[in-house]
């Protein structure tokens, strides 16, 4: 649990020696606690570098209590307005290493046929609208090394191809907004924008829903509502 709470407590990644002598185990004990770890999907460890930092079931656990955020207390009110203005299901989400967009809350539609979105839904990065928000926003990630992972290809429409994702995320960085339909389920898709408070990127707050409801190119008057919601979320942070 040492180790755990030590890599859980910091942004940065931890390497084997620096990590055992935080915790102060040798580098042989603390291997097999942190490919326990790693089994078992607490922590990852990154192919490239051989670093180790949290892993997704930890996101899965700990996304029990983030309704406590910041985020989430500053988004709710915003998230019903919209929901009740719109008739759309509203998503918030914030960012985490894979690069992968996490998703912190749900304000469901009225509609009674609702579609399987989820706090603790993990959304790749390439194939929703969420994640190329964060990829877009999200100073500190290298492109370089997200284009060196393999790719998934949910759908026949899911972007692949490198020089295709770049350009459309510079696109939606100088737009400000994200689309993303049938890229993970065909006749799906969603409209998101950034929250930034203080200059730094939080998360993205948006829209989801069937290819009618959300278009692949969004009403103007749905990216208006989200960016004004997105400015007053901001002010919380």
């Amino acid at each position: 649990m040492r180790v755990f709470e030590t890599v859980l407590n910091t942004d940065k990644d931890w390497g084997i020696t620096e990590l055992a002598t935080a915790v102060g185990l040798s580098k042989h004990q603390i291997f097999r606690h942190l490919h326990t770890l790693c089994d078992d999907g607490f922590l990852q460890q990154d192919e490239h570098t051989g670093r180790f930092s949290i892993g997704l079931r930890s996101y899965h656990m700990l996304q029990s209590i983030s309704s406590k955020e910041w985020l989430v207390q500053a988004a709710r009110r915003e998230m019903i307005r919209l929901r009740d203005q719109s008739g759309k299901t509203v998503t918030l989400t914030k960012p985490i290493p894979g690069p992968k967009a996490l998703v912190l809350h749900v304000e469901p539609g009225p509609n009674p046929l609702q579609y399987a979105l989820y706090p603790g839904a993990i959304l790749d990065a390439h194939a929703s609208a969420h994640g190329k928000i964060a990829l877009a926003f999200q100073n500190e990630i290298d492109l370089d090394h997200v284009f060196r992972q393999k790719l998934t290809k949910y759908t026949n429409l899911t972007v692949i191809n490198q020089k295709q994702l770049r350009e459309e995320i510079a696109s939606v960085y100088h737009r400000g907004w994200a689309v993303a339909p049938g890229e993970t389920a065909l006749g799906m898709n969603a409209l998101a924008v950034p929250i930034i408070a203080k200059g730094v990127f939080r998360g993205s707050i948006g829209y989801f829903g069937p290819n009618d409801v959300v278009p692949a190119i969004p009403f103007p008057g749905d990216i208006k509502a989200l960016q004004e919601a997105s400015a007053r979320i901001a002010e919380w942070g």
